[in-house]
């Protein structure tokens, strides 16, 4: 009976795994075609429109120290993000993939031509031996590369889990965000946990907050948009009240 039953709940796992990944598809094929509408000119307003709205929001301007990306094919470029916060003395941490232990591994950079090589998967990392590595809680603000998106702040990825892990080892004070098209907005990504969820997503049109109502005590997630460049204020929803910006 023991093994009946094992057999069954590894039945059971495997079609939940096998709905999330037809469910992700779907969620990608329909993002893909909404972007195939733009021409090349389109979306690269709609680029500058997300980087003026990140390098304008205030918790990424406070932020001493910024973890950001370089983009892989899909994600939003932050190359521009880069050079403007360095211009301006921010501090940018970016990860490293050389381990292949897949350990999270972060090193801060100083110049965005001199600091970063090709690593072995092919991509502009952080040069370990120019670049001082990083402790997670040192970290103000995080930006997150993702695929696709929903306003409960999930996110879909390449699959690797390398960003899961780390979302899920920053200190909570340590803003999670992402940078993304408004077409990568979907109603509804199907995540194994709440505990990857992003607190914040910026597009091109709105800032999208997720905020936790009275969190460990049955609270509930509400969120809700902002327009970038609007003046900050209260939110009241339900039992939560609390300032934004």
């Amino acid at each position: 009976k023991k093994k009946k039953k094992k057999k069954i709940i590894r039945l059971g796992t495997k079609i939940i795994m096998d709905d999330i990944k037809d469910s992700k598809k779907s969620v990608l094929a329909e993002i893909s075609e909404k972007l195939a509408r733009f021409t090349k000119d389109e979306i690269a307003e709609k680029q500058a429109q997300i980087e003026q709205n990140l390098l304008e929001f205030a918790n990424f301007m406070e932020a001493q120290l910024a973890l950001l990306y370089i983009e892989r094919s899909s994600e939003i470029p932050t190359g521009n993000i880069i050079k403007k916060s360095l211009d301006i003395k921010k501090g940018i941490v970016l990860p490293s993939f050389a381990d292949p232990r897949h350990a999270i591994n972060l090193l801060r950079i100083h110049n965005y031509d001199t600091d970063l090589i090709k690593g072995d998967q092919g991509r502009l990392e952080p040069d370990p031996e120019a670049c001082k590595k990083v402790n997670l809680d040192q970290i103000d603000i995080a930006v997150i590369p993702g695929l696709a998106f929903d306003e409960k702040g999930g996110r879909l990825g390449f699959g690797e889990g390398f960003y899961n892990r780390l979302i899920a080892k920053l200190p909570e004070t340590t803003r999670k965000i992402s940078i993304a098209f408004e077409e990568q907005v979907a109603d509804h990504i199907q995540m194994e946990s709440r505990k990857y969820n992003l607190d914040i997503i910026i597009t091109d049109k709105r800032i999208i907050y997720k905020i936790q109502i009275n969190p460990g005590v049955g609270g509930s997630v509400c969120r809700f948009s902002a327009i970038p460049g609007s003046v900050p204020g209260e939110i009241v929803s339900g039992s939560g009240r609390g300032p934004w910006r």
